[in-house]
């Protein structure tokens, strides 16, 4: 016989607090995280930016090349000769009946002349011959590059050199070599040439798939498949507290919300405020992260600080939302500083003419 007893156990609030504080603490970790990888790259690709319209503005003939900084110069030349080189790959995946993988025997991308030999350019220099039109070649080489799904036959780590090993294989896609040459054009208006042209060279290009080879794939390729999990729609709608008696409005407002969006149909006041905190988070970016940098910046104060960071964790503001803010606030930077450098100017030269014949009182 087995006997049940009833047990009546009742579970510690202070416990339930602690985890539930916990959960929403480790939920504002993840966004503050998040937001500095996501600020990271924005300073890159901006930087990135900034250094491809410097470039640009070289290649305009009437702009003088000497304008151009040592570190845009040295960036730009070791970018346009850049080469890479990859030999012997053997990538597999396998199971208990059978193994898939992909090779590849070698893989280059470099620099050529215009006869297509490898060479090191320099467009940064003045070219003596300007009438003449100036391109940067790049070619691609790609060697053995296949395919295959073994039967009965599980991948295995061999010492056989990389021909012998590529021998033993069942190829979907057989072991094929490409060529392609690129070509890009210094000159901003193209007329009687393309900016960008690209040609290639198949020769042989052969693809053979078995049933059996297609169930195997299936097989193997199932594990490591991305699942399909339901993910919560619009999270930066989604109520933080659980669903209750007590937080089901809350949750009601995030599904009609979530429907509205879905058909396309949202209300003016949300554009109303996300506009207003759009006004108050630029401003205040704009002085926390340049006060040091710019003079003419007043630092925050303690409440404003506090505001800042109440905006940052708003969860109803996109993170993507955010740095389209802060690269605004940095744009706007940019442009005060070039102003203030001007009128720095404009003062010291004033200043130095007043030293030399005085005032006009």
């Amino acid at each position: 016989r087995v006997f049940f007893e009833p047990c009546n156990r009742k579970l510690d609030p202070f416990l339930l607090g602690y985890n539930e504080e916990k959960r929403l603490q480790k939920m504002k970790e993840e966004r503050i995280n998040s937001m500095k990888l996501s600020d990271d790259y924005r300073k890159q690709a901006n930087a990135l930016k900034k250094l491809t319209e410097v470039e640009s503005d070289h290649e305009d003939p009437d702009a003088d090349q000497t304008s151009s900084t040592f570190s845009a110069r040295l960036i730009r030349r070791v970018i346009e000769n850049i080469q890479i080189e990859i030999q012997d790959v053997h990538l597999g995946f396998r199971n208990q009946v059978c193994s898939a993988g992909i090779v590849l025997r070698s893989l280059s991308v470099f620099t050529t002349d215009e006869e297509g030999n490898r060479s090191f350019v320099d467009r940064t220099v003045v070219r003596k011959d300007k009438d003449k039109e100036s391109f940067l070649f790049k070619a691609l080489r790609i060697d053995g590059l296949g395919f295959y799904v073994d039967e009965n036959s599980p991948f295995a780590i061999s010492e056989e050199n990389f021909d012998a090993l590529t021998e033993k294989h069942t190829y979907i896609l057989n072991p094929l070599s490409f060529e392609a040459n690129f070509r890009q054009s210094d000159s901003l208006q193209c007329v009687e040439f393309p900016k960008y042209h690209l040609s290639s060279e198949l020769s042989v290009l052969s693809i053979e798939l078995s049933r059996s080879q297609l169930e195997h794939l299936r097989r193997i390729m199932k594990p490591v498949s991305i699942s399909n999990t339901a993910q919560p729609i619009y999270p930066e709608y989604r109520p933080l507290a659980r669903l209750s008696r007590s937080t089901a409005k809350i949750w009601w407002h995030y599904a009609i919300r979530c429907v509205r969006r879905i058909k396309g149909k949202r209300m003016w006041i949300e554009f109303y405020l996300a506009f207003q905190k759009r006004q108050k988070y630029i401003p205040l970016f704009k002085r926390h992260a340049h006060a040091e940098s710019c003079p003419w910046i007043d630092p925050l104060s303690l409440d404003e600080k506090f505001e800042l960071e109440r905006l940052e964790s708003d969860r109803s503001i996109s993170i993507d939302g955010i740095m389209a803010w802060r690269t605004i606030a940095d744009a706007q930077v940019e442009l005060e500083r070039v102003k203030h450098d001007v009128t720095q100017k404009k003062t010291a030269s004033t200043g130095y003419l007043s030293m030399l014949f005085g005032s006009s009182d």
